[in-house]
């Protein structure tokens, strides 16, 4: 009896690892296409600043590592009776690719680059934090991608010996334990949902046999009956049996903890009533595909109402039950919460997508915002504006007062600029203290003008910093779209310059790339 009991909790461990696998195989023909395009973008970035064959050996070796992850991805395809070793096999490949990856960031850094320097961290760093999804399935991947990619760059800033690599390296150290703190919560939240999903399939199997004992044998009718009920009552997860025009029928009491309603007041309404606005069309579609035949059965995440009107994300699992002559009765539904999941989801969009230090936006963000809105300008023949902002001798604020009044300073920038602009308009951070602006519906140079000079106003108001008085001005390059360029590499490049020679002037004013519109 021991023995059977121990064969059956492997077979369901073995398969919640096979479900954990098709999750992370899944991401992984995404994951590899993205590391290839993420080379190439540093290969184009650095040819210039790098000893080429080293380079090109080094993008041969992400591709080869690539072909290697997809042909043991085909291989699990192909044989699958040992998801503990097509595991390892996932993790071999996951972490080659992750070490050549890290490769930049210390053997292939180039000397006294900074700007390239600069490019490589924030490459690294963005891929890596947008990875961490994909690799939730597996705690020891997602742990092994970004400690074998940023160790050896946060390693070598260390190294430089210079007070404003410890700082970046410090920075580096601090993302590698958030992205560890954050996968670790991941992994829990998947494991919890893979385990749950494994046990509403053995659930929904017990009550559908349960419920055709009920109409085809009678002499069995008491004690089907019993056993559905127990199923049912005790159930880790809501349950609900729904008529066919929405109302509850019968709720366990795992549903009525989840929403935070008696049973005799869910049974009084719908689930219509609960359901958030924006989910509900896509739910009755489902159920018109159910009753219509075209589907057995459907899942979807969607949100309901709390009854204290908070929003909770759940997965829905619905069945419909007939009867002998094949009519419809009721639907059977599975309830699991998963806000949880949902919010550390968030987490990693979030981390993926604004600057770590002040929480605005970060250039991946700024690219994707600046495509779309160089299409909607070009759509309705507007200009926009970019302006580049760097601070004048902040370096010589970080030596003189330190770091963390440099950090300070580079939060109330970020405050600063995100006043300082429209509703419509997009603030971000490159790195160190380069920050970017996006002025669209550019109807007249004036507007340009009048944000420019309320910046350059606003930046050298005295701040009040750890009990230091602080003064500070800054130097702004803009250019415009479509004149200076089509894309944001362009308009990015036009106002450097542009920058530049403000820089030349003194500081502490601003310069379009050429002559006004």
């Amino acid at each position: 009896m021991h023995t059977q009991h121990n064969s059956d909790e492997t077979i369901i461990n073995d398969r919640i690892l096979s479900l954990r696998l098709n999750f992370l195989y899944e991401k992984m023909i995404v994951s590899v296409v993205t590391t290839i395009l993420a080379a190439t973008l540093l290969v184009v970035g650095l040819y210039k600043t790098i000893n080429m064959p080293h380079l090109i050996e080094w993008y041969i070796a992400i591709i080869v590592i690539g072909l290697v992850r997809l042909s043991i991805m085909k291989y699990y395809k192909y044989k699958n009776e040992r998801p503990d070793l097509h595991l390892k096999l996932f993790i071999f490949g996951l972490g080659l690719a992750a070490i050549t990856f890290g490769i930049p960031g210390s053997i292939l850094m180039p000397k006294n680059a900074y700007l390239q320097q600069m490019f490589i961290i924030v490459c690294l760093t963005m891929f890596t934090a947008g990875s961490l999804q994909a690799l939730q399935a597996s705690l020891i991947a997602s742990y092994c991608y970004p400690l074998l990619t940023m160790t050896p760059v946060m390693i070598w800033l260390f190294l430089q010996a210079r007070s404003i690599y410890t700082f970046v390296g410090i920075a580096i150290f601090l993302f590698i334990i958030y992205t560890l703190i954050v996968a670790w919560r991941g992994y829990l939240t998947v494991v919890e949902m893979f385990t749950l999903r494994f046990q509403n399939a053995e659930l929904i199997r017990t009550l559908s046999k349960a419920n055709v004992s009920l109409l085809q044998m009678n002499e069995s009718l008491v004690e089907s009956q019993h056993r559905f009920q127990s199923a049912f009552d005790y159930a880790a997860i809501g349950m609900a049996l729904v008529s066919l025009n929405g109302a509850w029928l019968k709720v366990n009491r795992s549903l009525c903890n989840l929403l935070g309603y008696s049973e005799e007041e869910l049974l009084k309404i719908d689930f219509q009533t609960i359901t958030y606005p924006g989910d509900l069309e896509a739910d009755l579609n489902f159920i018109k595909q159910i009753l219509a035949g075209e589907i057995n059965n459907y899942q979807m995440e969607k949100r309901y109402f709390h009854k204290d009107k908070h929003v909770i994300w759940i997965l829905l699992s619905v069945s419909l039950v007939k009867n002998q002559e094949n009519k419809p009765l009721y639907f059977i539904s599975q309830i699991q919460d998963i806000s949880a999941k949902k919010h550390a989801e968030a987490e990693l969009e979030h981390l993926a997508y604004h600057d770590l230090l002040t929480n605005i936006d970060n250039r991946a963000l700024l690219e994707k915002n600046i495509n779309q809105l160089i299409m909607y300008s070009k759509q309705k023949k507007l200009a926009l504006a970019l302006i580049l902002i760097d601070l004048d001798n902040f370096k010589h604020i970080n030596d003189e007062l330190g770091h963390d009044v440099g950090d300070e300073l580079l939060k109330e920038i970020a405050r600063i600029l995100t006043l300082s602009v429209r509703n419509t308009d997009k603030v971000a951070r490159l790195g160190g203290d380069e920050f970017v602006i996006v002025i669209s519906d550019l109807y007249e140079e004036k507007i340009a003008i009048e944000i420019a000079n309320k910046i350059l106003k606003a930046i050298m108001e005295p701040m009040n910093l750890k009990g230091h008085q602080v003064r500070i001005t800054g130097s702004l390059g803009i250019s415009c779209y479509p004149r200076d360029g089509t894309d944001m590499h362009a308009l990015l490049k036009c106002a450097d310059i542009a920058l530049y020679q403000a820089k030349k002037n003194g500081g502490d004013n601003f310069q379009f790339y050429s002559k006004p519109l």
